[in-house]
Order: structure tokens, then sequence, then C-alpha cells
């Protein structure tokens, strides 16, 4: 059988090579949309986040430090990722200027969350190694942190949906493919990355939530 950090480690390198195909194909078609260039820009931000919290997790049993410090990178690229996520939703439906006020408090609010957890020790406070896994550290603002995640999850969703009721045809079928993704992606996240890991100190499966931005 092959043993788990190989294929973590597997899945993180096909992961890899997936996004970057994906990011530099639609980033460069010839069209220049800026719903293309908002995709790739976020898959930088996915890479960073994927890929800072797989090395986090193989410094932490040698490194401690080094590991909290990983994490804090990936950390601070998550909500930037979920702000440019509402951002290509906008994008897609044609609707930046209707949403400005909305699209104003979900970059403040991912920003700010952005910077607490990767300039703070308020979100993550630091980090310990324990049955081959290494585990987070809360600090005292990781609720306010998931709150602000929650406020752009809910505008994402929010404004897909409502403007899902008002589309055509042909692009309700784009906008189903589409919210059907990031209705995984929202779920695995809650369940394996903040659920288990911050009420039940279950962080082995941290993996689940991180590669489902795939």
């Amino acid at each position: 059988m092959i043993p788990f950090p190989t294929i973590n480690g597997i899945l993180v390198f096909s992961i890899n090579i997936m996004t970057c195909w994906m990011g530099f194909s639609v980033y460069f078609q010839k069209d220049k949309k800026a719903s293309n260039k908002v995709f790739g820009i976020m898959a930088i931000f996915m890479l960073l986040w994927v890929n800072f919290a797989y090395f986090a997790r193989i410094a932490g049993e040698t490194n401690i430090n080094l590991a909290t410090n990983l994490l804090k990178v990936a950390w601070f690229a998550t909500p930037i990722f979920f702000a440019l996520l509402y951002s290509l939703v906008l994008y897609l439906s044609h609707k930046q200027k209707q949403y400005r006020a909305l699209t104003f408090f979900c970059w403040i609010s991912g920003s700010t969350a952005a910077i607490l957890a990767g300039a703070t020790n308020l979100i993550i406070a630091g980090t310990r190694y324990e049955s081959n896994n290494v585990a987070i550290i809360y600090g005292e603002g990781i609720f306010p942190f998931l709150i602000l995640v929650t406020f752009l999850i809910i505008a994402t969703l929010g404004v897909l949906i409502k403007e899902y009721s008002k589309s055509a045809k042909t692009e309700k079928i784009q906008l189903v493919y589409f919210l059907t993704g990031l209705l995984i992606f929202y779920i695995l996240n809650l369940i394996f990355n903040i659920s288990l890991p911050i009420f039940f100190d279950i962080s082995y499966l941290y993996w689940l939530g991180d590669y489902s931005t795939i």
C-alpha cells in the first residue's frame, strides 16, 4: 500500500499541474476578459493556500516555528481567494456595477482577515506536532476571522443565486456547474477546515478541505 504522505504529495503535485494549466489557459485567452484575469490571479492564491498548508505539515515534524509561519501564509491567502471568488461571480454574471457597495465590504473583509491571519498571532497563535500531524493553536481572533470569511461566502452565494434566477438559459447552465462546484468546496471546508479542527480538535483531515479548491 502506498503511504499517505506519498499520496498527499501526488495530490498536491496534481493540483499544481491542473491549476497552472487552467490559470494560464484562461488568463492568456485572446479576448482578455476581466473575468479571465480574476481567474488567473485566483489560481495563484489557491496555490499559495494549498502549497503552504502542505509544506507546513512537512516542516512541522522538525521545525514547528517554520510550520507556524507557513500556515500563516496559507491563511493569509485564503480570505483573498474567497474575495477573488466573489469577484469572479460578479464578472461571470456581468453585475460589477450593481454590487459596488457589497464589493467594497467584501474586499475590506477579505483584506482584514488576510492581514490578521498573516501578520499577527490573533488567528494562528502557534502550532503543535502530535500523532504525525501539525495541529493549529488558534488565537483569540479566530471567531471574528470566521465571521469575515462567512460574510464572503454568503455574499458570493447570494449574488450567484440571485443572478441565476435572472439569467438566460445558456448562462443558467454555466452557473449551475459553477454553483455545484462552489457548494462542494464550501461544505468540505466547513467540515474539515473549520468544524472538525476548531470544535473537535481533529486536524489530520485538513487536506479534504484544502484540496477541494480544485
